[in-house]
């Protein structure tokens, strides 16, 4: 297989991306680190272990024997335009209203625990605190 062989270390990862950003014309990077792409998509790390695990989340490039992980461009787009047909689909409509009804069902539990700030005895006991 031809081509541009893997970086071993994190310093030639860092290098080749240095290199590649001095070239004329070249203003991104290919690929964009993966803690970057979680913020530049507001999620969180395991928010991003949730959605990998269900399979709908875009593809890692992690160098061997390296943690730090990268998602290049043409797999965040691939991944925007899925998303995108997802929510449009009606399987995406049901998992939606399925979410808001398991929310609505927490909160309905939430108001009848005794615990609730709202609760009677909550503010009775509250009312005694501050006697």
């Amino acid at each position: 297989m031809m081509g541009t062989p893997l970086a071993q270390t994190r310093t030639e990862c860092f290098f080749i991306l240095k290199t590649l950003l001095r070239k004329p014309g070249v203003t991104k990077l290919p690929a964009t680190p993966f803690h970057i792409w979680l913020e530049q998509h507001g999620y969180s790390k395991q928010e991003f272990a949730e959605m990998k695990r269900r399979g709908i989340a875009p593809r890692v490039i992690r160098p061997p024997g390296k943690r730090k992980g990268f998602i290049t461009e043409a797999d965040d787009k691939a991944w925007v335009e899925k998303m995108v047909a997802y929510t449009e689909s009606e399987a995406g409509r049901r998992e939606a209203e399925r979410r808001i009804e398991i929310a609505r069902a927490g909160g309905r539990a939430s108001i009848k625990s005794r615990k609730h700030y709202q609760s009677a005895e909550n503010r009775a006991a509250r009312a005694r605190a501050k006697a």
